[in-house]
């Protein structure tokens, strides 16, 4: 994927040269996670930035129309879950607490699940190809703009589902440009 983005805006592959001291950073920290012994904040920082490369890597591998109808079954799925409160039912409260605490991250007043990064982040990839350069830019301000409003709804229902306004208006310069 980074071989795509240099070659679009012509811009030297210097990145290159810093995979082997991040992934010598990310296989210690993932180790340390495994042990207990890493901090919750870069715990946090991992799951992100594991959840939004292999996301990368999943959108960038599969064909535009697979990521497509993948994301928005993902969506609906998401939807599903979180408005009939399907896991916490299933699980009991104390297990799905257990269960949230690990796949969830903490941004001030609500939590954004691990998934919702990955689901991001293929969206974004796939555009990325599709598109080009300006149309992962247009993605990513509608994933934002997408995001903004899916908080304010949580805000007002303590709950909302994080992919389907996010990647529904995402979606929109990719189907436009098929």
């Amino acid at each position: 994927m980074l071989h795509i983005l240099f070659e679009a805006s012509g811009i030297f592959p210097a990145l290159f040269l810093l995979a082997l001291p991040l992934g010598y950073l990310g296989v210690r920290w993932s180790f340390l996670a495994y042990l207990g012994s890493l901090s919750r904040r870069k715990t946090s920082f991992l799951l992100i930035w594991s959840s939004t490369l292999l996301g990368a890597l999943i959108g960038a591998s599969f064909p535009p129309a697979f990521t497509i109808v993948f994301l928005t079954g993902l969506a609906l799925m998401d939807l599903l879950v979180v408005e009939t409160d399907l896991l916490a039912r299933l699980m009991g409260s104390l297990n799905y607490g257990s269960i949230t605490s690990v796949t969830t991250l903490p941004l001030e007043t609500s939590f954004v699940g691990i998934g919702d990064f990955l689901a991001y982040s293929m969206l974004v990839a796939m555009s990325l190809q599709v598109i080009g350069v300006y149309g992962a830019v247009q993605t990513i301000a509608l994933i934002l703009v997408g995001a903004l409003v899916t908080f304010q709804i949580a805000r007002h229902r303590s709950r909302a589902a994080g992919l389907l306004i996010p990647v529904g208006l995402g979606l929109i310069p990719v189907v436009l440009a098929l």
